[in-house]
């Protein structure tokens, strides 16, 4: 598995912008712990009742290298 999420967040931290990665954390069927990129989503409608959907990326979006699956 790639190192950019680490990478990325220590170059936004040598930057001094004070930002960093938003991940998710996903327990596996094997108990396994795998932390992925979220991609944020907005509700369109406010006055549909429900939270927007958790998108997760399946791919490193820098590298694209494919994430172990969960």
């Amino acid at each position: 598995m790639c190192d950019c999420i680490t990478e990325v967040n220590k170059t936004l931290k040598e930057q001094g912008i004070n930002t960093e990665l938003d991940l998710a954390i996903m327990l596996s069927k094997l108990r396994d712990w795998t932390v992925r990129p979220k991609v944020t989503t907005k509700k369109i409608d406010g006055d549909i009742r429900g939270k927007p959907k958790l998108l997760v990326a399946a791919f490193c979006p820098f590298c694209g290298e494919k994430y172990p699956t969960p």
